[in-house]
Protein backbone atom coordinates (compact mmCIF):
# COMPACT_ATOMS: atom_id res chain seq x y z
CA UNK A 1 0.00 0.00 0.00
CA UNK A 2 1.16 3.68 -1.15
CA UNK A 3 2.24 5.68 1.98
CA UNK A 4 0.64 9.22 1.58
CA UNK A 5 3.30 11.10 3.19
CA UNK A 6 5.91 9.48 1.06
CA UNK A 7 4.38 10.31 -2.02
CA UNK A 8 3.99 13.76 -0.85
CA UNK A 9 7.19 14.18 -0.16
CA UNK A 10 8.84 12.45 -3.54
CA UNK A 11 5.97 14.92 -5.34
CA UNK A 12 7.80 17.82 -3.36
CA UNK A 13 11.07 16.64 -4.55
CA UNK A 14 10.74 16.61 -8.25
CA UNK A 15 9.00 20.17 -8.35
CA UNK A 16 12.05 21.19 -6.78
CA UNK A 17 14.11 19.47 -9.29
CA UNK A 18 12.24 20.63 -12.22
CA UNK A 19 12.42 24.44 -10.81
CA UNK A 20 16.39 25.37 -11.84
CA UNK A 21 15.08 25.26 -16.08
CA UNK A 22 12.72 27.63 -14.99
CA UNK A 23 14.65 30.30 -13.28
CA UNK A 24 16.83 30.02 -15.88
CA UNK A 25 14.77 30.86 -18.71
CA UNK A 26 12.63 33.11 -16.83
CA UNK A 27 16.29 34.52 -16.36
CA UNK A 28 17.17 34.37 -20.10
CA UNK A 29 13.85 35.75 -21.16
CA UNK A 30 14.34 39.04 -18.19
CA UNK A 31 17.49 39.57 -20.28
CA UNK A 32 16.61 39.60 -23.48
CA UNK A 33 14.01 42.08 -22.24
CA UNK A 34 16.08 44.58 -20.93
CA UNK A 35 18.87 44.24 -23.72
CA UNK A 36 16.19 44.79 -26.18
CA UNK A 37 14.28 48.32 -23.86
CA UNK A 38 17.89 49.52 -23.53
CA UNK A 39 18.85 49.23 -27.08
CA UNK A 40 15.31 50.71 -28.31
CA UNK A 41 15.64 53.65 -25.66
CA UNK A 42 18.82 54.36 -26.25
CA UNK A 43 18.35 54.55 -30.13
CA UNK A 44 15.37 56.44 -29.80
CA UNK A 45 16.39 59.00 -27.31
CA UNK A 46 20.08 59.32 -29.04
CA UNK A 47 20.20 63.27 -30.58
CA UNK A 48 22.57 61.91 -33.40
CA UNK A 49 21.11 60.78 -37.02
CA UNK A 50 21.02 56.73 -37.06
CA UNK A 51 23.90 55.33 -39.06
CA UNK A 52 24.39 53.29 -42.12
CA UNK A 53 27.67 51.67 -42.57
CA UNK A 54 28.32 50.92 -46.28
CA UNK A 55 32.13 49.10 -46.39
CA UNK A 56 34.16 47.07 -48.61
CA UNK A 57 36.01 44.22 -47.18
CA UNK A 58 39.94 44.12 -48.12
CA UNK A 59 40.50 42.55 -51.45
CA UNK A 60 36.50 42.26 -52.41
CA UNK A 61 36.77 44.07 -55.97
CA UNK A 62 38.24 41.14 -57.61
CA UNK A 63 37.06 39.85 -61.04
CA UNK A 64 36.59 35.90 -61.24
CA UNK A 65 39.53 34.73 -63.62
CA UNK A 66 37.36 34.02 -66.57
CA UNK A 67 35.97 37.37 -66.57
CA UNK A 68 39.49 39.04 -65.96
CA UNK A 69 40.52 37.24 -69.18
CA UNK A 70 37.95 38.31 -71.14
CA UNK A 71 38.81 41.69 -70.22
CA UNK A 72 42.37 41.38 -70.92
CA UNK A 73 43.55 41.64 -66.98
CA UNK A 74 42.32 42.33 -63.49
CA UNK A 75 40.97 45.79 -62.19
CA UNK A 76 43.74 48.42 -62.04
CA UNK A 77 43.75 50.22 -58.83
CA UNK A 78 42.00 53.66 -60.52
CA UNK A 79 39.81 51.20 -61.92
CA UNK A 80 38.86 49.95 -58.47
CA UNK A 81 39.07 52.99 -56.72
CA UNK A 82 36.38 54.57 -59.31
CA UNK A 83 34.10 51.97 -58.48
CA UNK A 84 34.28 52.50 -54.71
CA UNK A 85 33.63 56.21 -55.47
CA UNK A 86 30.66 55.45 -57.37
CA UNK A 87 29.33 53.33 -55.35
CA UNK A 88 29.85 55.62 -52.16
CA UNK A 89 27.83 58.70 -54.14
CA UNK A 90 25.22 56.38 -55.36
CA UNK A 91 24.69 55.42 -51.24
CA UNK A 92 24.94 58.74 -50.71
CA UNK A 93 22.44 60.00 -52.92
CA UNK A 94 19.60 57.69 -52.12
CA UNK A 95 19.89 58.14 -48.35
CA UNK A 96 20.49 62.22 -49.61
CA UNK A 97 16.51 63.24 -48.10
CA UNK A 98 16.63 61.32 -44.83
CA UNK A 99 18.46 62.17 -41.68
CA UNK A 100 21.00 59.28 -41.67
CA UNK A 101 24.94 59.52 -41.44
CA UNK A 102 26.26 57.06 -43.89
CA UNK A 103 29.61 56.41 -42.60
CA UNK A 104 32.22 53.20 -43.50
CA UNK A 105 31.60 51.87 -39.78
CA UNK A 106 31.34 48.39 -39.37
CA UNK A 107 29.33 48.88 -36.57
CA UNK A 108 26.94 51.73 -37.30
CA UNK A 109 23.59 50.60 -36.84
CA UNK A 110 22.24 49.40 -40.40
CA UNK A 111 25.27 47.80 -41.79
CA UNK A 112 26.23 46.47 -45.46
CA UNK A 113 29.71 45.20 -46.72
CA UNK A 114 31.04 44.44 -50.30
CA UNK A 115 32.26 40.77 -49.86
CA UNK A 116 34.26 39.31 -52.75
CA UNK A 117 31.51 36.86 -53.47
CA UNK A 118 28.59 35.74 -50.88
CA UNK A 119 28.30 31.74 -49.15
CA UNK A 120 26.42 29.57 -50.47
CA UNK A 121 23.39 28.59 -48.65
CA UNK A 122 21.54 25.15 -48.15
CA UNK A 123 18.67 25.23 -50.46
CA UNK A 124 20.03 27.89 -52.92
CA UNK A 125 19.84 27.33 -56.60
CA UNK A 126 21.15 30.47 -57.83
CA UNK A 127 23.78 32.59 -56.79
CA UNK A 128 22.43 35.49 -54.82
CA UNK A 129 23.88 39.03 -55.34
CA UNK A 130 22.95 40.65 -51.94
CA UNK A 131 21.19 39.34 -49.02
CA UNK A 132 20.29 41.04 -45.33
CA UNK A 133 18.75 40.65 -42.54
CA UNK A 134 16.98 42.97 -40.66
CA UNK A 135 16.96 43.23 -36.89
CA UNK A 136 14.06 45.55 -36.13
CA UNK A 137 14.86 47.76 -33.31
CA UNK A 138 18.52 46.49 -33.01
CA UNK A 139 19.61 47.42 -36.94
CA UNK A 140 20.36 45.70 -39.56
CA UNK A 141 23.42 43.66 -41.64
CA UNK A 142 23.46 43.17 -45.39
CA UNK A 143 25.86 42.09 -47.41
CA UNK A 144 26.72 42.14 -51.79
CA UNK A 145 28.84 39.80 -53.52
CA UNK A 146 30.96 41.74 -55.79
CA UNK A 147 31.74 39.12 -58.31
CA UNK A 148 28.20 38.47 -59.39
CA UNK A 149 27.47 42.61 -59.64
CA UNK A 150 30.30 43.09 -61.58
CA UNK A 151 29.05 39.92 -63.88
CA UNK A 152 25.93 41.51 -64.61
CA UNK A 153 26.94 44.55 -65.06
CA UNK A 154 29.83 43.71 -67.75
CA UNK A 155 27.14 41.36 -69.50
CA UNK A 156 24.52 44.25 -69.55
CA UNK A 157 26.07 47.44 -70.63
CA UNK A 158 29.13 45.63 -72.69
CA UNK A 159 29.89 47.77 -75.68
CA UNK A 160 28.22 46.29 -79.31
CA UNK A 161 30.97 44.89 -81.46
CA UNK A 162 31.28 46.92 -84.64
CA UNK A 163 30.32 43.40 -86.73
CA UNK A 164 27.20 43.01 -85.36
CA UNK A 165 26.28 46.78 -84.89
Amino acid sequence: MADPEMDSRLAGRRSRLARPWRREAVGVVVMASISLLVACTTQRFSSAAPTAGFWYQAASVVLPADVAARLHGPLKDDEIESIKQLSRMEIDRAFSGLSIAVTTNPNAFWRVEVLQSLPVRMSQKLPNAGESVALGALGGRGAVGFDLVALKAIITHRPMRPDTA
